[in-house]
């Protein structure tokens, strides 16, 4: 896991391909679903094609880069970042979870 930040409850980390299922749950979760509608894998084949292009843009620097939100105490994925450039070098963070 390569982890990017830590704070004292998470870490932030690039996806992974053993991510899928845990990305496959959390979007089906409504509370999810109510914020993030077209985020939706209703398989986990689904969860698991995104992950892999997701994994493909780590080393662009124009593409939206998404990034694991993962608890320190229990392990789990919650969400995740994403890092959207904006103008001029400067980035945006938006964030889902749940």
């Amino acid at each position: 896991m390569n982890i990017l930040l830590e704070t004292d409850r998470l870490k932030i980390t690039e996806m992974t391909m053993d991510m899928a299922m845990d990305v496959h749950k959390n979007s089906l979760d409504e509370d999810i679903r109510r914020f993030v509608p077209d985020e939706v894998f209703e398989t986990l084949e689904d969860a698991k094609e995104t992950i892999e292009f997701i994994m493909s843009q780590y080393n662009s620097t124009e593409a939206p880069l998404i990034y694991a939100l993962i608890t320190k105490e229990e392990g789990t994925n919650i969400g995740y970042v994403q890092l959207v450039p904006i103008d001029d070098g400067k980035w945006e963070i938006d964030s889902s979870q749940s």
